[in-house]
């Protein structure tokens, strides 16, 4: 079993980011998850089984101004879990890509984001839900897993608003 969940989170636009900050996101984002899967599931696919559950975020459905960065990475890595999943299924190996929305982590600045009321109003969800639900889709071999009704029925809105909307 691999479980890739590292995530970090900024605001701002891309031409106003620090690229050291903007650099470390594409690492932590992109390159590292890439590069752990292609270590970790050469050996899935010798034993022909195995699981493997990455990080993505309901933002992988649409691209949002000033989280560019964020959301690009997200759609990375919900893309490059699809692939994955086709290479590997043929030996035995699954892949979920576990994409919810807001999560009451460390990711978020209390004195920015107003997190009681946002659990309050089921706009961000308890971490340990969102973990329960994707390992239960990782053990079921779910292609994708979005926890939480107000981040599925957000999914559906964000494919049916025009980008220009956003």
């Amino acid at each position: 079993v691999l479980v890739v969940n590292a995530g970090m989170f900024f605001f701002g636009e891309v031409a106003d980011a620090d690229p050291a900050k903007a650099n470390a996101m594409l690492q932590l984002h992109v390159v590292t998850p890439s590069l752990l899967c292609t270590h970790f599931a050469r050996d899935m696919r010798a034993r022909r089984r195995g699981r493997i559950l990455l990080m993505a975020s309901i933002s992988a459905w649409r691209a949002f101004p000033g989280i560019a960065y964020y959301g690009g990475s997200k759609i990375y890595l919900r893309g490059f879990a699809q692939a994955l999943r086709c290479e590997l299924a043929p030996y035995g190996v699954t892949v979920t890509c576990l994409a919810p929305g807001a999560t009451d982590t460390g990711l978020y600045d209390p004195s920015i984001v107003p997190i009681e009321r946002a659990r309050r109003y089921g706009v961000m969800m308890d971490a340990a839900r969102v973990a329960d639900a994707g390992l239960a889709a990782m053990f079921a071999g779910r292609a994708e897993c979005v926890p939480g009704v107000f981040n599925r029925l957000s999914t559906i809105a964000m494919r049916l608003v025009p980008q220009r909307v956003i």
